[in-house]
Order: structure tokens, then C-alpha cells, then sequence
């Protein structure tokens, strides 16, 4: 009889402990029920495409008008590659740089802000920040600086910065 005293004392031991156990787990699966909802709600404000472009949504940064009311516009923002990017010779001392956007899915002609980065030269240059033939799939930078040509503007690491603000198509 006090086998059986002692058996049913272990097995409620154990199954204690189980409880214990169970309890544990389920905390933990509420906690991980919680994280997948507000990862959901981060998922509605926050979209990734491919080629590394990444689109907020609209928001307010000191007193600047920014419209999250429009759901479809959005930032989408990128960088050219260094000594890869895609230069072509203008004119003499003119560079000339295609951006395709298209992936963005603009459904109006957005605003482009440019900057040109690099590690020499580029801060005495003229057109940096210009753009050209703005359309929904691309636009393009015109650079000059005297003497320079693709191969000498990769070789000093010029790249394109760019932000592209717009409506999208959904």
C-alpha cells in the first residue's frame, strides 16, 4: 500500500511539474502570439521590394507636412554601386547616369532628391542634384566636372544617393 501511496505522490509530483511546464510554454506562445500581431501591424506601415529598396510610409518630422492620410504615397530611396555604377559619357566633362525606378510602381511622376557621393572630386562638381526626364520608371543625372569621364568617376567611387516620394499603384 505504500508503494502505491508513493507512486500516486510521484505521479502527482510529475504531473505538477508538467503543469508548471505547460503554463511556461503557454506564456510563451502568447508572448509569440503578441510579437506575430504587432510584426503585423509593423508589416501595414513598413514594404520591401527587391534590389534593397524599401518604402516607408508618410509621417511628420518637425512641423513639415508629410500626408499619411494618402495611403499610396510612399519614400522609396536608394544608392548606386561603388566603382559599378552605371555612368555613361555625355559630352566632354559630362557624365550621365539613367536611375531606373520602376520597381517602385509610381502611378504619377513622384520627386526625386539627389545627392552625389564619392571619395574624390565629387564635391566640386555641377549637376549633382539636378534631375533629368523625370517619369514614373526613371530619370536621369547629368554631372560635369572638368576632365572627367566613367572610368575616372568609378574610380573615385562616385555613386548616386536618391529619394523618390510619390503615389503608388496597388
Amino acid at each position: 500500500m505504500s508503494t502505491t501511496t508513493s507512486q500516486i505522490s510521484q505521479t502527482n509530483n510529475d504531473n505538477s511539474q508538467l503543469m508548471k511546464r505547460l503554463e511556461a510554454v503557454e506564456k510563451k506562445l502568447n508572448y509569440s502570439r503578441q510579437l506575430e500581431k504587432q510584426i503585423k501591424k509593423l508589416n501595414k506601415k513598413i514594404y520591401g521590394l527587391e534590389n534593397g529598396i524599401l518604402t516607408l510610409p508618410q509621417f511628420q518630422i518637425q512641423n513639415y507636412y508629410s500626408s499619411e492620410m494618402c495611403e499610396k504615397e510612399r519614400i522609396f530611396f536608394g544608392s548606386t554601386k561603388l566603382k559599378e555604377t552605371d555612368w555613361e559619357e555625355y559630352q566632354d566633362s559630362y557624365v550621365k547616369l539613367k536611375i531606373d525606378i520602376s520597381s517602385c510602381n509610381f502611378s504619377k511622376i513622384p520627386t526625386i532628391v539627389t545627392n552625389l557621393g564619392g571619395n574624390d572630386y565629387h564635391c566640386s562638381t555641377k549637376g549633382g542634384t539636378s534631375v533629368y526626364e523625370v517619369t514614373e520608371s526613371s530619370f536621369y543625372v547629368v554631372v560635369y566636372r572638368s576632365g572627367i569621364n566613367p572610368n575616372k568617376v568609378n574610380g573615385w567611387d562616385w555613386h548616386l544617393n536618391w529619394a523618390a516620394i510619390g503615389e503608388i499603384n496597388y
